[in-house]
Formats: structure tokens, C-alpha cells, sequence
């Protein structure tokens, strides 16, 4: 497989199997985001290494494949567990506030 390992690209890909889980994190069930991906349709590419590990975004991997969704990426051969961890401990949630003003 010949692949591009420009970050800045947005790659697409039906090759459900080219991807890899980096932990054994278990995928629990979202209907909210499954709808949302069938409705709305994939807003955020997918993270993943240069191992194709998936870094960021598990649960819309599941769901693309699921329903045999085209699935976009992005490559960043830097990303790692740590960058997992990162991410999700540094992410501030939205408050009324900002629903509202936005």
C-alpha cells in the first residue's frame, strides 16, 4: 500500500482493515453519534499514526464500518497513546453559554 504521510492531507479510504486499535479500549455504543454520522455524515477525520493506529476516533471508525461509510483520515506519524491521553484530558466542554453565543 503506497501511502502519503503528508499530515495535511485528508485521505479517504473504504479499506476498513488498513486501520488498527492502539489499546483494547471497548467501543460502547453512541446511537447519538451513529445518527449523527448517517444524518450529517463524518464532520472530523479520523487520527492515526504511521502504523495506522487509530489515535483519535475509535467509536466513528465502528460506525463507518458499520454502515460501509467512506472513512477520511489523517496520518501524523508523531501521534501516540500519549497524544490520546492529551487530547482527551485537555478538551473543555462546552457550557450553555457557549451553545448559545455560538
Amino acid at each position: 500500500m503506497n501511502m502519503n504521510l503528508n499530515t495535511n492531507e485528508i485521505l479517504t479510504t473504504t479499506e476498513y482493515d488498513m486501520f488498527r486499535k492502539i489499546s483494547n479500549r471497548k467501543i460502547t455504543e453512541n446511537p447519538k453519534l451513529e445518527e449523527e454520522l448517517l444524518s450529517e455524515g463524518q464532520r472530523q477525520p479520523i487520527l492515526v499514526n504511521e502504523k495506522m493506529e487509530v489515535i483519535d476516533g475509535q467509536h466513528r471508525l465502528y460506525y463507518l464500518r458499520k454502515h460501509r461509510k467512506p472513512v477520511r483520515y489523517i496520518i501524523d506519524p508523531t501521534a501516540n497513546f500519549k497524544t490520546v491521553i492529551s487530547m482527551n484530558t485537555s478538551a473543555v466542554n462546552w457550557a450553555l453559554q457557549d451553545y448559545v453565543y455560538s
